[in-house]
């Protein structure tokens, strides 16, 4: 890495004149284009390492980090008194991300977004059609409007005074703020934040500089896990950027990682947590430009800060319910009692399920789908509520227990059973890990359901 670093200050040593390494220069970077001006932005980043949680069954659910691409224009139309953008269109060419070894491609991708501070709030709007998931919703909603990491650096260092080499100590608290709104708490006692100009050139009226930027910090909390000991952050990026306020262009290089072992309770289950995860990056803004044509509103659906349900009917049109976005659909052949489709949909970093199921019994061995039922009130633990209930006609059960995985992990399930036909069984549960129960919005699903398809005469 060493290398990599001194070569490419090496080439730019060479390709630019040098300006006096004594004299000192105050800051002033251009952090958004000008009202009616576009920037083009690209981002390439690679992870690697794992991240380990060793349940107390001794299994272990690990999750192994991908790259991910972005590149999007971004074209200011308002901004305050200050220059920060108050209404603008950001459209992205590319948004992919790896999860699970799959490449995801957003659901935002190749379509234009609107933001606009309304009321002391942004809001967002998206051109076309198609689906989002709720992780897109919450990423698009998440920090609408809000300066990214780079940028809080960036405004730090504006108005203060380098001379090419030296380092000075930079506030932490916005990065925690950042931070929190994705469910991470830093101990700010122990952050540390520091920029160093490395090296200052001219190239044409543009005065660059280079700066490193490091980052110490330790995560003591994630998701609601507390941490014990923290885990480590830490960062170095290098940042090429006009120093006198002249240009928008800006390349940053980074590498970072989370380190550490630690011990939490997920779930009501203690857990053991091995992090040690790797990023590299590299993200490049252009100069400002005057595309008249990018600058052009389309129609747009505003977004819901609440969670935006999605109506949802499977192609041979068997049933109806609103999800929380599009669910996935998995078919098993040799359920318990027959073939099994299942349609479902994870929210809150899949703490929480929404499902319907439909199974079609293979050859009434244990009976009809009525002895089925009777069959299904066996074997429960005596805390399981268990009541009949008829809904549509349609004979059934309402179950709530508890239930514990085979990891430690404990789920609250919620869960309505029908008998639609002799030879035909729908479900409908909702499950939460006991952490997340309160975020559950079972009754909204439950109403939302209905049969659709006609019995076999």
């Amino acid at each position: 890495m060493r290398s990599f670093f001194v070569g490419f200050l090496l080439a730019l040593a060479t390709a630019l004149p040098a300006v006096a390494a004594d004299e000192e220069h105050v800051i002033k970077i251009k952090l958004y284009p000008s009202p009616g001006m576009t920037v083009e932005r690209q981002t390439k980043k690679t992870e690697s390492g794992s991240a380990k949680f060793i349940l107390p069954d001794g299994s272990v659910i690990s999750s192994k980090p991908g790259p991910a691409e972005d590149v999007s224009r971004f074209t200011v139309l308002e901004a305050d008194k200050d220059g920060t953008p108050v209404k603008y269109l950001r459209y992205y060419s590319v948004a992919w991300e790896t999860d699970e070894d799959k490449v995801v491609t957003a659901g935002f991708q190749k379509r234009h977004l609107l933001y606009e501070k309304k009321d002391g709030q942004f809001r967002v709007g998206i051109s076309g059609t198609g689906d989002l998931t709720a992780k897109d919703i919450d990423k698009l909603l998440r920090r609408a409007g809000q300066p990214g990491s780079s940028t809080i650096v960036m405004s730090q260092l504006n108005g203060l005074a380098f001379r090419v080499g030296q380092a000075r100590d930079l506030d932490p608290k916005p990065l925690a703020e950042e931070a929190a709104e994705s469910k991470i708490k830093l101990d700010l006692t122990k952050a540390k934040l520091t920029a160093k100009l490395v090296s200052t050139a001219r190239k044409g009226a543009t005065l660059n500089g280079v700066f490193e930027i490091k980052g110490n910090l330790l995560c003591v909390e994630m998701e609601g896990v507390v941490l014990s000991p923290p885990l480590a952050s830490h960062f170095t990026n290098m940042v090429t950027v006009a120093i006198d306020g002249s240009s928008t262009a800006c390349e940053e290089k980074g590498s970072g990682g989370l380190t550490g072992n630690a011990d939490g309770t997920v779930a009501g289950a203690k857990v053991k947590i091995e992090m040690a995860t790797r990023v590299e990056g590299v993200t490049t803004i252009s100069a400002e430009k005057n595309v008249a044509e990018y600058g052009k509103i389309p129609k747009v659906e505003w977004l819901s800060r609440d969670k935006k349900w999605v109506e949802f009917s499977p192609e041979e049109k068997s049933f109806q319910a609103k999800f929380p976005s599009r669910p996935e659909k998995e078919l098993k052949k040799d359920g318990t009692f027959g073939a099994e489709t299942r349609w479902s949909v994870k929210t809150d970093d899949g703490r929480v399920a929404y499902t319907v199921g439909k199974t079609v019994l293979a050859d009434k061995v244990l009976g009809d789908s009525k002895e089925v039922l009777k069959l299904s009130k066996l074997g429960r633990p005596k805390e399981t509520v268990i009541r009949d209930i008829t809904e549509d006609g349609m004979t059934g059960l309402e179950l709530q227990f508890e239930q514990k995985a085979n990891n430690g992990l404990i789920f609250i399930v919620h869960q309505k059973i029908f008998a639609a036909t002799d030879d035909t069984l729908w479900m409908i549960y909702t499950m939460a890990d006991k952490d997340s129960v309160g975020k559950v919005e079972t009754k909204k699903f439950f109403e939302s359901f209905k049969v659709l398809e006609k019995p076999k005469k």
